[in-house]
This record gives structure tokens, C-alpha cells and sequence, in this order.
């Protein structure tokens, strides 16, 4: 079965396919477009990169622009609901790499901060 990343990274696309099964070296990045989903999917995930972009600072990449708290809860989850619904669309054709776990302790993060 083919394998796809999804993964936000400044100037690239968050979709990431792999040449190979297992070799993380051999993967490319590949626009939204590309992938068998949902005109809705990659309206939402093109919306989210865009987001992410935003966040680049030219003046110091090594630490990205910070979205507010509310906004960044609110990304974080739809990022997660983003990937629910890539893996619903792609079940049978991709296996989806995706680090939900990081994902969820932002959230907890976010959650407990005051």
C-alpha cells in the first residue's frame, strides 16, 4: 500500500510521498491536488497551510510568528479533524504517517495554559 505524510513545513506542502514503502529518505512532496479526496479536504488543508505559512518569521525563522492561544486551539483541532477525514477518504489506497499524539498534547498544552 502507498504511503503519504502528513506534515506542515514552511515553503512546502504538508503532503509528503513516500518513493518507497518504508524509507522516510525517499519521500517528496507533492501538492494537495495530487491525492483522490474530497474538493472540501483540500480546500481545508490548503486553508491550514496557509495558516501555517503565516507563521513564518523572516526575521528569525528558528522562531515562528505566534498565533493567539484561541487560534492556535483552534487550528491544532482542525488539523486533527483534517487528518480524520484524509484517512477516511484514502483508507484503502494510502496509509496515512501522521503524529496525532504531538498534536493532542498541543492541545493539552494550549488547554491548561493560563
Amino acid at each position: 500500500m502507498k504511503k503519504i505524510m502528513y506534515l506542515f513545513e514552511y515553503f512546502c506542502s504538508p503532503i509528503w510521498l513516500y518513493e518507497t514503502p518504508n524509507d522516510m529518505s525517499r519521500v517528496k512532496n507533492v501538492n494537495v491536488d495530487a491525492l483522490p479526496i474530497s474538493q472540501d479536504l483540500k480546500n481545508e488543508i490548503r486553508a491550514l497551510d496557509f495558516i501555517y505559512q503565516l507563521t513564518y518569521n523572516d526575521d528569525y525563522p528558528a522562531e515562528p510568528i505566534k498565533l493567539s492561544k484561541e487560534e492556535e486551539l483552534i487550528f491544532c483541532k482542525r488539523v486533527i479533524e483534517s487528518e480524520k477525514k484524509l484517512y477516511d477518504e484514502l483508507i484503502n489506497k494510502y496509509q496515512i504517517v501522521f503524529d496525532k499524539d504531538m498534536w493532542k498534547r498541543k492541545i493539552e498544552e494550549l488547554q491548561n495554559f493560563n
